[in-house]
């Protein structure tokens, strides 16, 4: 087992919280073209932290209990942050929210990249999942002015 560095170990955190809340975004939203994009979102977190644990030859299970105990206390929080916004039925309050998370995910692989001398490998890796990352971050912000654009249009 490699140890994981920190930079990676807030990737992961970052990833794992954008994960739970696209999840809840995807059960919460009406609009089937913006939930189908949150559940999209929410699997493609889960595959990052696998080929994350993976990489580090990390027990799965194992990693995704001490992930959910490290990370409990902000889980706790964007959770109650997002039912918030749940209440008050605002598609586009959780889309912002969301776009907040993928942010956070963003910035989380910069953070990475920008410190150097770290594995070829790995560094490939990070840098596949932090371009997704943006893109999915522009389709948001695109998904955004589309949805505001519709609201303001009736």
């Amino acid at each position: 087992m490699k140890i994981v560095d920190p930079l990676i170990q807030n990737i992961v955190d970052r990833l794992k919280l954008a994960e739970e809340i696209y999840e809840k975004a995807a059960q919460s939203v009406h609009n089937q073209p913006m939930r189908d994009q949150f559940d999209t979102l929410a699997k493609q977190k889960t595959k990052y932290i696998t080929e994350i644990a993976e990489y580090f030859n990390i027990d799965r299970q194992r990693y995704q209990i001490n992930l959910t105990d490290r990370i409990r206390v902000e889980l706790d929080k964007v959770g109650i942050e997002f039912d918030n916004l749940v209440i008050h039925r605002n598609e586009m309050d959780i889309l912002s929210y969301c776009i907040s998370r993928e942010e956070e995910v963003v910035g989380a692989y910069k953070k990475f990249v920008d410190d150097i001398g770290k594995d070829q490998h790995l560094i490939q890796m990070i840098q596949a999942q932090m371009n997704e990352s943006m893109r999915n971050l522009f389709e948001l912000k695109e998904t955004q002015k589309v949805y505001d654009f519709e609201r303001t249009d009736k």
